[in-house]
């Protein structure tokens, strides 16, 4: 009843306002949900921002790894090569 009685009062505060001013609420409430609109989008293309660098953090960890493989697989070839670049320097002394 307290809710329906401030709904009341507000629709009469409202129709005594003057014409121009009621117009410049109209515009108010159109500038208002347009500025909604671009914050639901916003927040979409923030969440589609997250799925995507959760996506590209996975790939990169992987990435990393396989990198991390081939270091350790060159490392061992490269020491190999130093030793038979000793043996060799030895052989021609």
């Amino acid at each position: 009843m307290a809710g329906e009685d401030v709904l009341v009062n507000m629709t009469g505060v409202i129709s005594s306002l003057p014409q121009y001013v009621i117009g410049r609420f109209g515009s108010l409430i159109i500038v208002l949900q347009a500025i909604g609109i671009v914050f639901i989008v916003y927040v979409i293309y923030v969440i589609f921002n997250m799925f995507l660098g959760f996506k590209s953090r996975k790939r990169m960890k992987v990435l990393i790894k396989k990198v991390d493989v081939i270091d350790k697989k060159l490392n061992i070839l490269i020491k190999g090569k130093e030793k038979d670049l000793k043996k060799e320097k030895k052989s021609k002394k």
